[in-house]
């Protein structure tokens, strides 16, 4: 176990700079820092795993951080499909006259 002192954060902050510079995806290098220094401070490996999942878990059960994800994910498949573009087609079809007629 180790002091909390700024001179940790600045450490953490380097081996994120670290990992990015070896291309290590953001989300690995986070929790790689982020388990080290939690073992750091709290001593126990087992533990330290544990909580850090734990913490994860109830980020990602909260809806608010699983909304967005998805929702991109829904634009992606509809971009994919083609969809879009036969909605905004079928619509100008259904509206064009009104549309221009307003111009």
């Amino acid at each position: 176990m180790v002091e909390a002192s700024p001179i940790w954060g600045l450490a953490a902050i380097a081996a994120m700079v670290f990992f990015s510079i070896m291309s290590v995806p953001i989300a690995a290098s986070v929790g790689i820092v982020g388990v080290v220094m939690f073992i750091l401070f709290y001593g126990d490996m087992y533990a330290s795993i544990y909580y850090v999942g734990i913490a994860a878990w109830g980020s990602a059960a909260n809806y608010s951080f699983s909304m967005f994800p998805l929702f991109v994910f829904m634009g992606a498949l509809i971009a994919r499909s083609g969809l879009g573009k036969d909605a905004f087609e079928g619509i100008f079809k259904l509206m064009g006259r009104v549309l221009y007629s307003v111009a």
